[in-house]
């Protein structure tokens, strides 16, 4: 985004509000709108859903994004910028998926393999053990969210993976839950 951190994080907790063209590169950045951002809206992707109709027969599409970054299930992958295209999607989707990423290592095997496409619904809140899609100090994981008293940490499912623990100089965001997984 090009700003410090602790820039980001004043505005992500309501101490600092940014001006337009940093609201902007925001949205940019995390590839929503500045509407969703805003609170003005509970989407924040952008699906495509609809019917077509050929020779009397209609046929229902839906289109969701996938991100190109690949999604540490292993040691991190820092997130420089991310793009997305639109893919028609089958029922084999949920229909709360918001967005798909595809799964870079064998932390999280064998639900998550390496190579699959993990679909995500935005939510920021989770409950412990739930697997999501984190960034933390610039690096996303699709990881186990574990919660003990003030305590919070990411747990990989394969064991030979330490958990990940999140103290108060990290900067950490959930992006959301993972609904579903495709190969």
């Amino acid at each position: 985004i090009g700003m410090p951190v602790t820039t980001y994080r004043r505005y992500e907790i309501g101490l600092r509000n940014p001006v337009n063209e940093i609201l902007v590169s925001i949205a940019d950045f995390f590839n929503t709108s500045t509407d969703y951002i805003l609170g003005r809206t509970d989407n924040p992707t952008f699906t495509r859903e609809g019917n077509i109709t050929e020779s009397n027969n209609t046929l229902h599409f839906r289109e969701l994004p996938i991100f190109d970054v690949k999604t540490a299930a292993g040691t991190g992958q820092y997130i420089n910028y991310a793009t997305n295209e639109l893919m028609q999607v089958d029922n084999s989707v949920p229909k709360s998926a918001s967005y798909g990423v595809v799964i870079a290592g064998d932390s999280m095997t064998p639900k998550y393999p390496d190579g699959s496409t993990i679909w995500i619904k935005v939510q920021r809140d989770m409950r412990d053990g739930q697997v999501g899609l984190f960034i933390i100090n610039g690096d996303c994981f699709c990881k186990v969210l574990r919660k003990a008293g003030k305590s919070v940490w990411l747990e990989s499912t394969n064991k030979k993976y330490d958990p990940i623990f999140i103290t108060e100089h990290d900067y950490f965001h959930c992006f959301g839950l993972v609904v579903g997984v495709t190969e």
